[in-house]
């Protein structure tokens, strides 16, 4: 079965211009995918459709919190590697936004996920 998400990132880069990365995380097989591109101020694409595979074994923790008109999703991994191609990464945590309307769905995809996790933690401490 496979879940996805819906999601928004907004950054800046080094002369501090402002973009907007929209994509999709979806997990499935163990695996989390993140799927995103990148939108300039004026909401024309400034790039193509980049692709992260978080491992469920390099990842640290995901939470999900609700916020007054949006959700919030943090994605910790264990390296920062895996999330060179995400826009907005920092020192390996992503922060995603969610919008109001799909944030029923980010709750339930990060309890899923973060349940998934548990679960593989305790199968690899016997």
């Amino acid at each position: 079965m496979m879940d996805s998400i819906p999601f928004s990132v907004m950054y800046y880069d080094k002369e501090y211009n402002h973009y907007t990365a929209k994509g999709i995380m979806i997990f499935e097989k163990d695996v989390l995918s993140i799927e995103v591109r990148s939108y300039g101020y004026m909401g024309e694409a400034v790039s193509g459709i980049s692709t992260c595979k978080i491992p469920i074994d390099q990842m640290r923790d995901i939470r999900f919190k609700n916020r007054f008109f949006y959700g919030l999703v943090t994605l910790e991994t264990k390296s920062l590697k895996l999330l060179e191609d995400m826009p907005g990464s920092s020192h390996g945590v992503v922060k995603c936004s969610v919008e109001r309307k799909h944030r029923r769905t980010a709750a339930q995809f990060c309890s899923k996920v973060g349940l998934r996790l548990s679960e593989f933690r305790l199968e690899n401490m016997e």
